[in-house]
């Protein structure tokens, strides 16, 4: 990762209308993984508490999503 991450959790009981929607937490944290240079993947747990919430959010960081295939040698 060459930037830091930010996530962003709005959590609403939804209305009848988008007007009466009640928010229930409208919060944001960041990730800084800059100095992390290892090739393991792991999961993060993050809480995040908001007068009377709490969201528990876990994320991972992830070395590679697709595997690696080694060329043929037709090319």
């Amino acid at each position: 990762m060459l930037d830091p991450l930010e996530f962003e959790i709005d959590l609403k009981v939804k209305g009848k209308e988008e007007s009466q929607d009640t928010a229930l937490c409208c919060k944001y944290f960041g990730y800084n993984n800059l100095a992390y240079k290892g090739d393991a993947s792991y999961a993060i747990t993050k809480v995040v508490s908001s007068g009377h919430s709490a969201i528990e959010v876990e994320f991972a960081r992830v070395t590679c999503s697709l595997p690696w295939r080694r060329p043929s040698p037709s090319g």
